[in-house]
Order: structure tokens, then C-alpha cells, then sequence
């Protein structure tokens, strides 16, 4: 390994230890398939996916981008 890759994975890991606690999860995605590749019907004509929005997100006070949190909004 070059020594310019160690440094880039070092700065990286750095980087992640930084903003890994000032940032906060607003939303989680599941999408849960089978073997195939098909979404659970669950019994009925429709798929489910499952969304789950955190409500402890202040876009006032936590970091955020503008057009991200519009975006979850509508």
C-alpha cells in the first residue's frame, strides 16, 4: 500500500469520526426482497416498503441541506 492511499484512508476515517456525531438520522429506508427480487404483498395486491422519519431532526438546528429537507417535507 503507497503511502498516499494510507493517508487518503486516514483523512477519510478522520472525516467520519468528525461528522458521524454532529450529524442526525432523518429518515431510514427498507426495502426487503426475496431470492428474486420481488416485494412482500403481504397478502394483498399492493408491495410494502417501510419509511420511518425520525422526529428528534431540527432543520433550525441541525446540520442540514435546504433542498434535502424540502424534499421531505412535500
Amino acid at each position: 500500500m503507497s503511502g498516499r492511499t494510507r493517508r487518503r484512508r486516514r483523512h477519510m476515517h478522520h472525516n467520519h469520526r468528525y461528522y458521524k456525531p454532529s450529524l442526525n438520522l432523518i429518515q431510514l429506508g427498507l426495502t426487503l426482497t426475496n431470492t428474486a427480487g420481488n416485494l412482500p404483498d403481504l397478502g394483498t395486491d399492493k408491495t410494502c416498503i417501510c419509511q420511518f422519519n425520525f422526529s428528534d431532526f431540527d432543520a433550525v438546528h441541525d446540520a442540514s441541506v435546504p433542498n434535502s429537507i424540502e424534499l421531505l417535507r412535500r
